[in-house]
């Protein structure tokens, strides 16, 4: 037997249930970081207050109702870090909050698996009809968004492994009817097993997979954390 053919043996003897793929979800992080990066425009709009406002109204808009915008971006951060994880089983993947099942797929049931830069990463932040107007009617904010969000993606890696793990579609999304788990490996390890696990199980090239693309950007999560203490 070649030393390849008995590698792939090895692997495909993997007990994932006994030594499952665990992933930490950095996904939240990225809305976090979009809204903080719109924090030195607001500054600028602050100084020169190019649409002529009146000094109180402009006051209130800075230091109100902005802050009152961006709380629910930040604050979806900061209750999520070091509790997400995403977890990949023999028969199942898992999207866990505290050890708590937030969303469960079974492999029989996947629909599609698409490769993705995409941070979205729940059904809860889909926006409703209105949240989908202000997104065509905002359209150069959406691009601002998607830039924002590769640059912050693309600093992530560099971070976490001096860029090796710098995928433009860096991120694998797995559907079953109405529910997806978002996958985002931090390191090029993490995307090689990822990668491997569903090559194996689903005879899928992630490569070779189709783009999922959410150009118009998404709403903060809306879970109920039973297990967040």
């Amino acid at each position: 037997m070649s030393s390849e053919a008995l590698k792939n043996k090895q692997t495909k003897l993997r007990d994932y249930d006994k030594e499952p793929i665990i992933i930490e979800d950095y996904n939240p992080l990225f809305l976090a970081l979009w809204t903080l990066t719109g924090i030195p425009l607001v500054i600028l709009i602050y100084i020169f207050n190019p649409g002529g406002t009146s000094s109180q109204s402009l006051s209130f808009n800075v230091f109100v109702v902005l802050p009152i915008l961006m709380f629910p971006y930040i604050y979806g951060y900061i209750k999520t870090k070091k509790k997400r994880k995403i977890k990949l089983l023999d028969n199942e993947i898992m999207l866990l909050h505290n050890d708590v099942i937030l969303e469960k797929i079974n492999l029989n049931d996947i629909t599609e698996i698409r490769k993705t830069f995409s941070d979205l990463y729940h059904k809860s932040q889909y926006p409703n009809d209105f949240g989908r107007l202000m997104s065509y009617v905002l359209f150069p904010i959406a691009i601002y968004m998607n830039i924002s969000l590769l640059v912050n993606k693309l600093l992530f890696h560099v971070y976490q492994d001096s860029y090796k793990s710098y995928h433009f579609y860096d991120a694998i999304i797995v559907f079953a009817d109405n529910k997806f788990i978002n996958i985002l490996p931090a390191t090029q390890d993490q995307y090689n097993e990822v990668t491997k696990y569903f090559y194996i199980k689903k005879h899928v090239n992630i490569d070779m997979a189709k783009v999922f693309f959410n150009f118009f950007g998404h709403m903060p999560e809306k879970i109920n954390l039973k297990g967040d203490r």
